[in-house]
């Protein structure tokens, strides 16, 4: 039975989300947030009604789609073949259908992995700032290497890893729950809309994703497994290598190491003992941020190596700069990019000491603000959480205008918002539920750990730049704790591991 320290984080877990999907939903019906992609005030309300009945119809047929997920898993060739059929299919269909060309960010990944495949180095002065950078191209260079520069290449290669993010959901709903919840969870990210959407671009967040569902899944199991203490040193310092590889993707590594810290110290029970619990915890912890850190330093070894000058080891001053501009509501900017440009140009500065400027600039910047900083933060929120439509602005932006697409995307712009805000939301409905039950039953806490580093995402966000892409890898926690939500309904309290 759970008791002291740990019931009072459930609490507060629990009730975390419960304001977080209060504050969604009246931002989200009560403000202008609404207006640009939904129109009239009479299509709100339908909009609203229609989330609500789609939690309903989805709650009054929980009997058939049981059935229908048992009879998936009856024969594991079934259970394969339907998760990559229903992966793999929308995600095809839809980028035949869309023609884009990479632009921003997503033309960076593409020039910078164009030119690794062939041995050079593309911006590397933009590497030097925003380490990171290079990642995500890392990856894609192999794919490039083998197969050729192509766009379809890029966008081949992220289908591959949305469909290993998949098998990461099944996983963890697997050991989360069982394997009935754990396939409904999968199909709920697998036909999320705007991941669907988001296949034709070429984002480092479905590779980042995928490493940090796996390093979920690998912290989960080894924390849980009876073992010796030399393969516990071994496999805790394996994981903080993988952290180091996800944080040279995109920066948050501190984070899962937090988010994990959190997590070990007060959820789980150590059975590999050194003297008593909290030394054995202590240890086996330092050991895997010894692993991340020296494996961070070989990283960036590397890569200032690669591009021929020093990369910045604190990355996050224009970040940071960006998300405390009051005038553009914490998000990026023309007016702040150019002043990164400047300091480019002046060549006495290191790549640090542009960040470093930058940090102080920030801070100046939130002196300046004053009270405003609370108004900074609510814009910040409603930018970042409350719609989940980035993916079709960025499709609209990047289409080919050389070439027609097989469907008329301004046609149906208006009508796929709405279909990714009304799935969002009937989501984060049953997320809301899966919460409750998570408390209510505390049987596998395990899948506090996802939840703790959503919570992480959110809190980085109040301080660093916001863009409606980054809650990209929240969305299969929310899967996740939808299915938890529709096993509250189904009453399973004693059927659980």
């Amino acid at each position: 039975m759970i008791t002291g320290l740990t019931k009072k984080a459930l609490m507060g877990l629990t009730v975390c989300f419960i304001l977080f999907t209060i504050i969604q939903f009246c931002i989200f019906t009560f403000t202008k947030y609404n207006f640009p992609t939904t129109g009239s005030k009479v299509e709100w309300v339908i909009i609203l009604f229609l989330i609500l009945a789609a939690v309903l119809v989805i709650l009054l047929l929980w009997a058939k789609i049981l059935h229908i997920s048992g009879l998936i898993l009856s024969h594991k060739a079934i259970t394969i073949i339907t998760i990559c059929i229903f992966t793999l299919a929308p995600r095809i269909l839809w980028i035949i259908m869309v023609d884009v060309v990479p632009n921003s960010d997503f033309k960076t990944y593409h020039l910078v992995a164009s030119a690794l495949a062939e041995g050079k180095i593309e911006l590397g002065h933009f590497i030097a700032l925003f380490p990171h950078v290079i990642g995500y191209p890392f990856v894609l260079s192999f794919f490039y290497r083998l197969f050729g520069n192509h766009i379809i290449v890029g966008q081949a290669a992220g289908i591959l890893f949305s469909c290993g993010t998949v098998i990461m959901v099944f996983l963890l709903g697997k050991t989360f729950i069982n394997k009935k919840y754990a396939l409904i969870a999968s199909f709920i990210y697998m036909l999320w809309p705007s991941h669907i959407i988001y296949a034709a671009l070429l984002s480092s967040e479905e590779v980042y994703t995928f490493l940090l569902l796996f390093y979920i899944y690998l912290f989960i199991k080894i924390v849980s497994m009876n073992k010796n203490i030399k393969k516990t040193l071994f496999s805790f310092f394996s994981l903080g290598i993988l952290c180091a590889f996800v944080n040279s993707i995109r920066p948050f590594g501190i984070l899962i190491l937090i988010a994990s810290a959190v997590y070990y110290f007060i959820f789980i029970k150590e059975n590999a003992r050194i003297k008593s619990q909290s030394v054995s915890k202590t240890i086996f912890f330092i050991t895997l941020a010894a692993g991340f850190l020296i494996s961070s330093a070989l990283i960036s070894n590397s890569i200032s190596k690669k591009i021929g000058r020093e990369i910045a080891g604190k990355s996050f001053g224009f970040s940071l700069y960006a998300g405390t501009n009051i005038n553009s509501k914490g998000t990026w900017c023309k007016n702040d990019s150019m002043d990164l440009e400047y300091l480019i140009r002046e060549k006495s500065y290191s790549a640090q000491d542009i960040q470093d400027i930058f940090t102080e600039r920030a801070i100046a910047r939130v002196k300046k603000n004053g009270i405003n900083n609370i108004k900074l933060l609510y814009h910040k929120h409603s930018y970042m959480w409350i719609q989940d439509t980035d993916a079709v602005f960025y499709i609209n932006r990047d289409l080919n205008p050389q070439k027609e697409s097989l469907l008329y995307f301004p046609k149906y712009h208006n009508f796929l918002i709405k279909i990714c805000n009304i799935y969002y939301y009937v989501i984060l409905l049953l997320s809301l539920a899966g919460c409750i039950f998570i408390f209510k039953n505390r049987i596998n806490t395990s899948i506090l750990l996802p939840v703790l580093l959503l919570w992480g995402i959110i809190a980085t966000h109040i301080f660093v730049e916001a863009a409606g892409r980054y809650h990209y890898p929240s969305i299969p926690i929310f899967s996740l704790l939808a299915s938890y939500g529709l096993a509250l309904k189904e009453g399973m309290d004693n059927r659980l591991p």
